[in-house]
Parts: C-alpha cells; sequence; structure tokens
C-alpha cells in the first residue's frame, strides 16, 4: 500500500478519532483502501504509533493521533467529501441499530417461555 493509503485513512478516520475495526472497514474502506486492506493499514499505523489501541468497555478500538485525525479532516472538507463520510458513517450507525432492534423485537425462543421462567406458569 502507498502512503496515499494512510492519508485516505487519516482522512475518513471518524470524527470522534476512535473506531473498532468493523466500523473503520465500512466507513473507511474506499479506494486505493480496499475493505481487506483496512486491518492490514490499521496494523501497519499502530505500528508506526501513529494509531493507538484503547481498552474500552465493549472492546478494543483505534484511535488516530489528533493531529492526524485532524489533518486528514481539513484535506476532506478542501475536497468538499466531509458528508459523503459524515453519510457513510450514519448508514454504518443506521445499519447496526437496525440490527439491534431486530434481535431485540425477536420472539422468545423455546428456552425464554413463561413456562421456563421462574414465577411463571408451570413452576
Amino acid at each position: 500500500m502507498a502512503a496515499s493509503s494512510s492519508a485516505i485513512l487519516a482522512e475518513s478516520w471518524p470524527p470522534d478519532g476512535r473506531v473498532r475495526i468493523r466500523m473503520a472497514e465500512a466507513v473507511v474502506s474506499d479506494p486505493p483502501v480496499d475493505e481487506p486492506d483496512v486491518i492490514d493499514l490499521v496494523s501497519r499505523l499502530v505500528g508506526k504509533s501513529l494509531v493507538t489501541t484503547v481498552n474500552a468497555p465493549d472492546g478494543l478500538r483505534y484511535q488516530l493521533l489528533e493531529m492526524l485525525r485532524q489533518y486528514g479532516r481539513d484535506r476532506l472538507a478542501e475536497r468538499g467529501d466531509v458528508d459523503r463520510y459524515q453519510q457513510r458513517l450514519l448508514a454504518w450507525a443506521t445499519s447496526g441499530t437496525e440490527q439491534l432492534e431486530s434481535v431485540i423485537r425477536t420472539p422468545p425462543g423455546p428456552s425464554t417461555s413463561r413456562r421456563s421462567r421462574p414465577g411463571g406458569p408451570g413452576s
């Protein structure tokens, strides 16, 4: 991967600076950075101390150095691409919300029926 891939990654990094790898794959991947290349590129940037790892309650996150994140945002703004990446981030978040909603709204299976709950019928 060329150095330009690192610049593209910095430009498209989400605004809060911390991402999980699946989020990076969905939001950051864009030619010349293909989705399968995102993990490799993030790993290289971690190796160069340009991206740090952060242990969060929901798992490992990656954080781009603030000066690089700001540099990338400035380049996006110069090209008029900020809205495009905000829409990609919104689409990723909406997809996750829809998946969560479908899990929450799924009717309980046999193992969670009223008969198996303490205090329910059949107890």
